[in-house]
């Protein structure tokens, strides 16, 4: 879902979004709505794979903060 409808749907509420697609500045696009009152599995609470991956193509493209 992309993140304008899910503004909209969700007006006034807090959501919690598992990202599929960022821009260029790392700003989420599309993604979807976890649903929290079901409780968050640990293993994807704490996946920091994608964060990993970021950093490694940021440092190999030379980008610094």
């Amino acid at each position: 879902m992309r993140l304008n409808e899910i503004r909209k749907r969700y007006r006034n509420e807090w959501v919690l979004v598992e990202f599929s697609k960022l821009d260029k500045d790392l700003r989420v696009k599309d993604g979807r709505v976890i649903d929290g009152r079901d409780g968050i599995p640990i293993e994807r609470a704490y996946d920091f794979s994608f964060a990993k991956k970021a950093d490694s193509e940021l440092t190999q493209a030379g980008w610094k903060p």
